[in-house]
């Protein structure tokens, strides 16, 4: 009987047979092929019972086993690393992961958690390590000389978990923002008479204010932002009240009112601060700081909150956008107006239905419809428009639109139609400004709705429309 093909291979390729001890036949006959000694699985089959006519003995702890004068615990090392350590990272940036070093044997030197984060390309300064776990083991290791021996050893796994940077900004520091503001006399504050033009409802529009982004000026240059337009909308509605009858005033935030943590998949985690709670809790407070500013001055006051990108609760495939902390934001505002008793009783706080991203709302006459804006890319806001007219739903009926999210003033009016972006009120964006070179204006936008404002345009049968706005302005 000829000599078997498994007992008449090298060391290291018996040594491979070995280590597929566990394997089906057909799995050893490939993995032996693909090294380079062809072995069918009817052969290892045989060779695992004992069938063939082999020259050596088929004993798979004899065939690896080192001479005799070597220890018993150098023949049993393992040949690979515990399950769970081998090198390998896995993370995210809201959540964290952890990383798994490279082992290093007894004697040298251990890799600092540092080493490790730098050797992903991740800033230190922007990660913390919550704990470290350590494992030791002994592992079989080929000398120089061909011989193995039994080496010690050890690897580290480090926990990491995204920084939350603060700017050095408190809220003792944002505070004086707020009270320097409020006007000393509330009679100052009174509604004024209106004017004899045409009726209009006062429009104090905002959006992309990303509460808690530290590029520009950070959290305090808009909230700042935020306070001095409050002024500049009060003084406006005074001037255009000489001139038009104004009942109404209507404060529609157009979404991205925080930063956030969910944007970007998570990557602007290194330039954000404050948790989610505190971005929250502070739009909470520049709500109820408008809402107290303009609700003396007018006899109906309409707060539509509209949910943004960046505000989504989580990123998922479930069709949850609508679950915002901005519309979160909303329903805590109208709690707190209902507890503040009858002084807002007129106020009234306007979110999409469940499900749902934008509103369409009767403004003295003119459908407006108000997204956040992450619904079309730039400049596709009119053909949104028609589309959504198309499809037969109500937004697409509107004469005027007002969109955020694209963080520049555009206004655009083809026909009767007018779609107006607004620019962000945060400092500026250093991505888009790396990408794109651009850095707009921020601010926030002032206007009048009403019928009978705005251009006439006439068509051949004589029908005359106006466009339904005037007095644009940028606070």
């Amino acid at each position: 009987m000829s000599t078997c093909k498994i007992g008449s291979l090298d060391p290291d390729a018996l040594e491979l047979f070995a280590s597929l001890e566990a394997m089906a036949a057909g799995i050893v006959s490939k993995q032996l092929t693909d090294a380079g000694h062809p072995v069918g699985p009817t052969t290892v089959k045989d060779h695992r019972a004992r069938r063939c006519a082999c020259t050596r003995k088929v004993d798979v702890d004899a065939i690896v086993a080192p001479p005799a004068d070597v220890p018993e615990a150098k023949r049993q090392a393992r040949t690979q690393a515990p399950s769970g350590w081998s090198p390998r990272a896995e993370y995210d940036s809201v959540d964290g992961g952890y990383i798994v070093s490279a082992p290093w044997e007894t004697g040298q030197p251990e890799p600092s958690e540092v080493e490790l984060l730098a050797e992903r390309g991740m800033d230190p300064q922007r990660w913390a390590v919550t704990s470290v776990r350590y494992s030791e083991w002994e592992q079989s290791k080929r000398l120089e000389n061909g011989d193995r021996d039994v080496i010690t050893l050890h690897a580290k796994r480090v926990n990491i978990a995204p920084c939350v940077r603060g700017t050095g900004v408190t809220d003792v520091d944002l505070l004086p923002l707020f009270t320097e503001r409020r006007a000393d006399d509330h009679a100052a504050r009174a509604r004024q008479v209106g004017g004899i033009g045409a009726p209009g409802v006062f429009m104090h529009v905002g959006g992309d204010y990303q509460l808690g982004k530290t590029d520009g000026d950070g959290v305090a240059g808009t909230v700042q932002r935020f306070m001095d337009a409050l002024d500049y909308g009060r003084e406006r509605l005074a001037w255009l009240r000489t001139r038009h009858t104004i009942d109404t005033v209507c404060l529609p935030h157009l979404g991205d009112c925080i930063e956030g943590y969910v944007s970007q998949g998570g990557r602007n985690a290194g330039r954000t601060t404050y948790a989610t709670s505190e971005q929250v809790d502070l739009l909470i407070h520049l709500l109820c700081e408008q809402v107290a500013h303009y609700a003396p001055l007018a006899d109906r006051l309409i707060v539509p909150i509209i949910p943004g990108n960046h505000d989504e609760e989580a990123r998922n495939p479930d069709g949850l956008e609508h679950h915002s902390w901005a519309t979160f934001a909303a329903k805590q505002l109208r709690r707190t107006l209902r507890m503040a008793g009858s002084a807002y009783d007129h106020v009234r706080i306007v979110t999409p239905a469940p499900g749902e991203l934008t509103l369409a709302l009767d403004l003295e006459g003119v459908t407006t419809a108000m997204l956040h804006g992450h619904q079309h890319g730039p400049g596709k806001a009119q053909q949104w428009l028609k589309d959504q007219h198309h499809g037969g739903h109500l937004v697409g009926e509107a004469r005027l639109l007002l969109e955020a999210h694209h963080h520049h003033l555009e206004v655009e009016q083809p026909g009767i139609k007018t779609s107006v972006g607004i620019p962000a009120l945060e400092g500026e964006s250093r991505w888009w400004r790396h990408r794109k070179g651009e850095q707009s204006p921020p601010g926030m936008v002032t206007m009048l709705v009403g019928e009978h404002l705005g251009r006439p345009i006439t068509y051949r049968d004589g029908l005359t429309v106006r466009t339904g706005w005037d007095h644009l302005a940028v606070a």
